[in-house]
């Protein structure tokens, strides 16, 4: 089951990592185009084409983000139609004895306890994390050694441990064969 378990979430990564890179970088093109269009379209020298550069980074960043947070709901979405290693995690009804069609509207009861448990997790993460850094590492200030990639590092290991325990503790979600 550990392979099965590792699997999934190393499944759940790349898509998660794919699809964020790839929405990001289409609807920030777009958004750079719109501000291109918006000032007229002006010649492409050297300096509207730093300034088109600078609008993509800064973009980036904000769309890079928003569209994290979706794609956690959409490959949470995606775990449920992958059969690995002979098994896969099922949604069942709310007597928990038969399985259901995966919806949006019935994965959001069980996203919703599967984000709960993420950012609780995620917090402790950073407070275990920032008691061995001030206390290993001598940091004084999070703004030392704290940044988004950390962040989003630990959310990453957190959703490992998650999907160990949400067989266990959701009654909505089991691991069957497939």
């Amino acid at each position: 089951m550990i392979k099965f378990y590792s699997l999934i979430w190393l499944r759940w990564i790349v898509f998660l990592g794919v699809y964020t890179v790839a929405v990001s970088l289409f609807l920030d093109f777009f958004l750079t185009l719109f501000v291109y269009i918006k000032k007229g379209f002006p010649s492409l020298n050297e300096e509207v084409l730093d300034a088109l550069k600078t609008v993509f980074k800064i973009n980036f960043y904000i769309v890079f983000n928003i569209s994290f947070l979706i794609s956690i709901f959409l490959a949470f979405k995606h775990i449920f139609y992958v059969c690995t290693d002979n098994y896969n995690f099922v949604l069942l009804n709310c007597k928990g004895d038969e399985e259901i069609d995966v919806t949006f509207s019935e994965l959001v009861k069980v996203f919703r306890k599967f984000l709960f448990a993420l950012i609780w997790l995620s917090a402790v993460a950073v407070l275990m994390v920032s008691i061995v850094a001030r206390f290993v590492f001598g940091f004084t200030s999070m703004s030392q050694w704290f940044n988004i990639y950390i962040l989003i590092s630990i959310v990453i290991l957190n959703v490992y441990l998650i999907l160990f325990i949400m067989p266990h503790r959701c009654k909505k979600v089991k691991v069957r064969r497939c």
